[in-house]
Parts: structure tokens; C-alpha cells; sequence
């Protein structure tokens, strides 16, 4: 209907401005739509891993190479307080600060394995993948070795269980693993209520 309008008053520089207003317009349209694609097509490819997990109980510990990659990462305390963390209101305020959007898992990092496991609080870095390109120094790697990982299903308190089993399992095949661990939420309080249905990766780095 605006096209029409323009057309009818038939001014070549008016008509070329309309036009260019509105390319724009359809522009700024597709990327956010590309974005919102690329959001539901990673929140689907968590769904599917976290029905796997559950489906299989896929719940062996073991070595991976993890891939290397680039994330945005904010620091912030830890005090075993996960719907905090993982539904974080700090870390959705920065990002909006710093003009970008976000997509994929949540990942934590933790500074102290040995604090993890004595559930003190800690220093953490709260790392997800960036959907819009930005400095550099505003992102840190995260992968590109080898780690000891596992599943953990269920509930966030009971988690230790699954820290110590894979603790056990890298000593006992002669693995020494480095300070900080990570926690890569694969279905958590964004995607169910039932805490029992939770996936959890943990990861350990290898020294």
C-alpha cells in the first residue's frame, strides 16, 4: 500500500527514496529472522542431544577432543545457586549492554575443581556462543584439547555424584586433570520443569 501511494505521485528521486527506506526495512526483517532461525536451530540440536542422553542413559565417562571455538564470557560469583546462574540476569544485561545476542547452551566455567566438590563459592566465567559478530576481545577460546566429559541426568544437587565418578575414572587410567571444570547445560530450566529430566555435560580439562 505505501508502494502504491509513491507510485501515484510518480517522483523518480521520491520513489527512489521510498524504495531504498523500505530495503532497509526488509533488511533489518531478515536478520532478525536469521537469527531467530539460527536460535531455535541450536535450542533443537540441545533437545535432540538431551533425548539421546535420556533415551540411552548415556552416562559412561570418556575422552574427547573438544573443538575449538569462540564464545562471550562474562565473570561473576557462584555460590551453588544454578537457576541463577544458568537463567542469569546479570549476564542477559551485559549482553544487551555490548549490543549482541546469544545462542546455544550456557557453559560455566569453573576456576577450582577442588572447590566444585567441596561446594564452596567461587570466581566462575559464564561463556555462550555470540550470534552477531563482535571484537575480539570481548570473546575467549574455549576447546581445542582433550577432555575427560559425562553426562550428568537429573537434578543439580546430586551433581558432586557425577564429579567424583569421573574423578575416580581419570586417576584410575593415569589422567591428571587441570584446576578449572566446566558445566555445559544441555537441557535445564529454560526447557523443562522436571528436574529429573535435566542433562548436564561436565568437562575436565586434561593437563
Amino acid at each position: 500500500e505505501s508502494i502504491k501511494k509513491v507510485m501515484n505521485d510518480f517522483n523518480c528521486q521520491h520513489i527512489e527514496e521510498s524504495f531504498s527506506e523500505k530495503i532497509k526495512d526488509l533488511e533489518e526483517m531478515e536478520r532478525e529472522l536469521v537469527l531467530k532461525k539460527r536460535s531455535l536451530e541450536d535450542w533443537n540440536s540441545l533437545v535432540k542431544e538431551a533425548r539421546m542422553v535420556l533415551e540411552y542413559n548415556l552416562t559412561d565417562v570418556k575422552v574427547k577432543y573438544l573443538e575449538s571455538d569462540y564464545y562471550i564470557h562474562h565473570s561473576q560469583e557462584f555460590s551453588e545457586d544454578y537457576i541463577s546462574s544458568v537463567i542469569n540476569i546479570d549476564f542477559t544485561n551485559y549482553i544487551e549492554e555490548i549490543g549482541n545476542a546469544i545462542t546455544g547452551p550456557v557453559i560455566i566455567e569453573f576456576s577450582s575443581l577442588e572447590s566444585k566438590l567441596k561446594g564452596k563459592a567461587q570466581k566462575v566465567r559464564i561463556l555462550q556462543k555470540n550470534l552477531i559478530k563482535c571484537d575480539s576481545e570481548l570473546l575467549t577460546d574455549f576447546g581445542g584439547k582433550l577432555v575427560v566429559s559425562c553426562y550428568h541426568i537429573g537434578s543439580h544437587k546430586n551433581i558432586k555424584e557425577t564429579y567424583k565418578k569421573m574423578c575416580d575414572w581419570a586417576k584410575l587410567h593415569n589422567y591428571k586433570l587441570e584446576d578449572c571444570c566446566y558445566e555445559r547445560y544441555v537441557m535445564d530450566y529454560w526447557t523443562t520443569k522436571d528436574e529429573d529430566k535435566f542433562v548436564t555435560e561436565i568437562i575436565m580439562s586434561i593437563k
